[in-house]
């Protein structure tokens, strides 16, 4: 089983900053903005904790709707509580796709997240929401455990800084065998919860797209995430500002593997094992005769 880890930057920090009473009317303001379909069709409000979490929220339900295409066979676990999840699926491309496109999606959206991903067990046990009158309150239980689930955390808190998808070692092999050009060595960043972590924007294409074309958009989608992290940098605090810096090295890091990953090979330059909708098409193109000599004009 192949688990993720994925948990939103800076929004523990934020909430634990705030005041008893700015809390309070943080939180009431939420519930009319996660009720009210009037006051979302408005608009967002300024609040950035609201904000981030809704756009934390959206980003995982278009995931849902990605995946849900192609999870047939409904193998895919998703455990969603405050500003973490964690995906489980037999699948490798499900759980390293999908945290991948978390991850770059809440960057797109100017949110920094990290993730972690492992291979191990992943148990649940018991799902049960209570109020049978047996104890005062509402009882909630979510029972999973396992050698993923840990090793995924793991990966997330112990590897590198910064906005990145830290591989453990559990699953490195894993990941270099199904996605040979998606994993970058990390030098002295690395360390044992971590010596690898995946290119995640390599998964903004993810079902992949058409090879023609796709440069311009590769370095339209590398230079929105760079524009966003140098934004998310400048309003951070002194102390966290090299974390960003770091995240910056690696993005230029993966704008250069996926550069050269991106040769015109057929029948496309990512070698995914699930069908390629457009590779018909795309053959046709790259089979098509190239060059040859122009017919100058000449003044008459």
């Amino acid at each position: 089983m192949f688990v993720a880890f994925v948990d939103v930057l800076g929004f523990a920090a934020a909430t634990t900053a705030l005041s008893e009473d700015e809390e309070l009317r943080l939180w009431d303001a939420f519930r009319m903005v996660r009720f009210d379909p009037q006051i979302r069709r408005e608009g967002r409000p300024t609040n950035v904790l609201i904000n981030t979490y809704l756009t934390f929220r959206e980003v995982v339900s278009e995931l849902r709707q990605k995946l849900s295409l192609r999870d047939r066979n409904g193998s895919l676990q998703t455990i969603l509580f405050s500003d973490a999840i964690y995906l489980a699926s037999p699948d490798i491309q499900d759980v390293v796709g999908g945290a991948s496109m978390i991850v770059g999606g809440l960057l797109s959206r100017g949110v920094p997240a990290r993730a972690g991903i492992a291979m191990g067990e992943f148990i649940t046990l018991n799902w049960t929401t209570n109020s049978d009158g047996i104890a005062k309150g509402t009882h909630f239980d979510a029972q999973f455990l396992g050698t993923g689930v840990v090793n995924s955390y793991y990966a997330e808190s112990k590897g590198a800084r910064g906005i990145r998808v830290i591989v453990h070692p559990s699953a490195s092999s894993a990941i270099q065998e199904v996605f040979p050009d998606s994993l970058l060595w990390l030098d002295d960043e690395g360390n044992p919860d971590g010596r690898y972590e995946v290119n995640y924007p390599y998964f903004t294409f993810w079902p992949p797209m058409p090879l023609r074309g796709r440069d311009k958009i590769v370095h339209k989608v590398y230079g929105d995430y760079k524009r966003n992290l140098r934004s998310l940098r400048a309003a951070a605090p002194a102390s966290l500002q090299p974390r960003y810096d770091l995240s910056l090295v690696a993005l230029r890091r993966m704008y250069a593997q996926s550069k050269e990953s991106m040769a015109p090979t057929y029948p496309f330059p990512y070698r995914f094992p699930f069908p390629y909708p457009n590779s018909e098409a795309d053959a046709r193109y790259f089979a098509a005769p190239r060059g040859g000599t122009r017919k100058r004009r000449t003044r008459k």
